[in-house]
């Protein structure tokens, strides 16, 4: 069996600021108009602009619960192995309408520090948040064994169980 991957990463902002203010008769209007767009747009293959694979998952996390994701032995929708080489883009979305929300970082044994500076710095994806990053060129993101695990960690700001779904687009050279 052969599988193919193409499609788009996106991130946007288009917002319009306005500030309305009178002074006598005269009402100004002072606008910014902001317009940001990133769109990683690719096709199968492992070299710069493209990847190779596509895994999706949704964990559970319990009150001070913690999970980890190993890049290197993960399983895709069709039941293939995935053994990421580099990671080029991940969007991290929190469930809604929760007190909780989930803190994301390298695991304590073999660390994938990726999109993060140091082992022990977190990012924190709040209820009904989403977290994301793309690095769509060559070099990427690289995981190897000794950098291959990536934790989730309930923030403990609550006692529910929350759900996270998880999105992740690589190559496997």
């Amino acid at each position: 069996m052969a599988t193919t991957l193409s499609g788009s990463m996106n991130f946007n902002v288009d917002a319009l600021y306005i500030n309305t203010t009178a002074e006598g008769t005269q009402v100004t209007d002072k606008v910014e108009k902001t317009d940001s767009q990133r769109n990683f747009a690719f096709s199968d293959g492992v070299t710069s602009g493209k990847a190779d694979y596509l895994y999706h998952t949704q964990i559970s996390l319990a009150a001070a619960g913690t999970s980890t994701l190993d890049l290197e032995t993960l399983t895709d929708a069709f039941g293939t192995v995935l053994d990421f080489a580099k990671i080029k883009g991940i969007q991290i979305n929190a469930q809604a309408l929760k007190d909780s929300g989930v803190n994301i970082g390298a695991a304590a044994a073999n660390p994938w520090l990726g999109w993060i500076v140091a082992a022990n710095d977190l990012v924190n994806c709040a209820p009904g948040g989403s977290v994301a990053a793309m690095a769509p060129e060559l070099a990427a993101w690289a995981v190897s064994g000794t950098s291959s695990d990536l934790m989730f960690a309930h923030d403990g700001g609550g006692t529910e169980t929350i759900l996270i779904d998880i999105y992740i687009i690589g190559t496997s050279a």
